[in-house]
This record gives structure tokens, C-alpha cells and sequence, in this order.
């Protein structure tokens, strides 16, 4: 494993040439290190030392590896902090209304419905809640910060969360 990581450092620093060969020949040693835990201790406990073992193996070159820069001799002036512009002051608290509150009611609220259409055990139902309502949560977030015009999303969401809120109490 640690041998695998040392040859993708070094391909990736280009210390080794050609780069391409050392980056095959390093993934194909983690995958031959990873088979051989699995094959050793089991496929669950080869997994999870080759998930720990391998972060710390890169973490290790990483650290004996670094420079130590000299800090730069000019002097960046201080900068007076203002009030953001009204405009933008509101959308920012707009966007942020539309993402945290707004978002997370919908998530909540339709996850909760479309566990109740699943044909599984109550359990499992608030298993899938539990775990799909931050991925939900999170995806209409980010639909509503990478949009430029906030009101497309605010309004589908809203419509989500209204419809989820009739179907779940109605």
C-alpha cells in the first residue's frame, strides 16, 4: 500500500518519468495490496484497511515531502470593511431564505411522502428519511445558488413543499 502510494506521489511530483507508467504501475500495487488484505482478513476488513491505510500512506509523503516557503516581505494594507450594497444585502438573505428554511421544509416534507409510497417496512421508510434529506436538502441548495434567476427554483420548490405538505396532512 505504501509502496503503491510512493509511486503516485512520485508520478504526481514528476519525479518519475515516464509519469504515466509509475501512475499505472502505482494504482495496480494499491488494487494488488487491497486484494491481498481482502484475501487475508476478508473483503470487509481488506476494504476498510485499505480505506485507512491508504490516506495515511499519501498523507505521510505529503508531509515529509513539503517546502517551507519564505514568507513574502511586502505588506498587504488593510482593507475597510463596508456595509455589501442594499441589493445585494437582500438577495444574498433571499437566496439564503429560499436554500436553508425553504429547501429544507421540501426536502423534509417530499421525502416523507415518497417514503410512504415505498413498499417497505415503516423501519426502512424513516431509514431512507433519515438518509435521503440531507442529499435532497443539499441538491436544492445548490439548485437554487447555481441559478441565476432565484425565482425559478424558489417557485418550484415552494410548489414541492406545498404539494408535499397537502398529500402528507391531507
Amino acid at each position: 500500500m505504501a509502496t503503491g502510494a510512493g509511486l503516485l506521489f512520485g508520478s504526481w511530483r514528476k519525479r518519475l518519468s515516464p509519469g504515466w507508467a509509475w501512475n499505472t504501475a502505482g494504482w495496480l500495487t494499491i488494487a494488488g495490496s487491497c486484494w491481498s488484505w481482502a484475501a487475508a482478513m476478508g473483503v470487509e476488513y481488506g476494504l476498510v484497511m485499505t480505506t485507512l491505510v491508504l490516506p495515511l500512506a499519501a498523507w505521510f509523503f505529503v508531509v515529509t515531502n513539503r517546502r517551507v516557503r519564505e514568507p513574502k516581505a511586502e505588506r498587504i494594507q488593510p482593507a475597510s470593511l463596508g456595509l455589501p450594497p442594499l441589493r445585494s444585502l437582500l438577495r444574498h438573505l433571499g437566496l439564503f431564505f429560499l436554500s436553508v428554511p425553504l429547501a429544507g421544509i421540501a426536502s423534509i416534507l417530499g421525502t416523507l411522502v415518497l417514503a410512504g409510497w415505498l413498499p417497505w417496512h415503516e423501519t426502512a421508510q424513516l431509514a431512507f428519511v433519515i438518509l435521503f434529506v440531507p442529499v435532497a436538502w443539499g441538491l436544492l441548495a445548490w439548485w437554487v445558488t447555481a441559478d441565476r434567476r432565484a425565482w425559478r427554483p424558489g417557485l418550484t420548490i415552494a410548489v414541492l413543499a406545498l404539494a408535499a405538505g397537502i398529500a402528507l396532512y391531507a
